[in-house]
């Protein structure tokens, strides 16, 4: 999926799909941001988690849990340990539950999560989203097709079709 907001390219994201007992869970463990993103000088790791989440509850309203893999250095942003308490707060702001965690060397960390899309979460990232486009001044994110450039406004079945596409591989 090309993910893009009103001022560009932003990179694309290339999630995985699978089934437990909660229902269809969407795992976010690869981003490859464009030359837009990396070029930023702000930290907007935060702002597009929460970006994402709340596109995909839009998007795909059967997907039951997010799964997040956090795991790329943030450089000039402290030591790995304060990090790793940076990461998790972005994830206990809009109420996702911290499943792993582990050290990969001295400056390498990853943080895994689970977010639920409940109503107390919505709640919570609704906040957490005006917030961060408020400071950093931006618009909702937008996704293009990843074949034809089409809009997210994407018919019912499309958007079906797509993850279909998706969960097969």
């Amino acid at each position: 999926m090309h993910l893009s907001c009103v001022w560009g390219f932003l990179g694309v994201l290339t999630p995985t799909f699978s089934m437990d007992k909660a229902g269809a869970v969407m795992h976010i463990d690869r981003f490859d941001a464009s030359r837009l993103l990396l070029s930023d000088p702000r930290n907007l790791g935060s702002w597009l988690l929460y970006e994402i989440c709340a596109f995909m509850c839009a998007q795909l309203p059967h997907v039951a849990v997010l799964r997040f893999t956090l795991s790329r250095p943030l450089d000039g942003l402290g030591t790995a340990s304060e990090q790793v308490l940076m990461r998790m707060k972005v994830l206990d702001i809009i109420g996702a539950e911290v499943s792993g965690f582990s050290v990969r060397g001295a400056s390498m960390h990853v943080i895994e999560g689970l977010w639920r899309p409940s109503p107390e979460n919505l709640r919570r990232l609704a906040a957490a989203l005006t917030d961060h486009r408020d400071a950093l001044r931006l618009a909702p994110m937008q996704v293009a097709h990843e074949t034809d450039g089409r809009s997210s406004s994407m018919s019912l079945r499309e958007r079906l079709d797509t993850v279909r596409r998706l969960v097969a591989g």
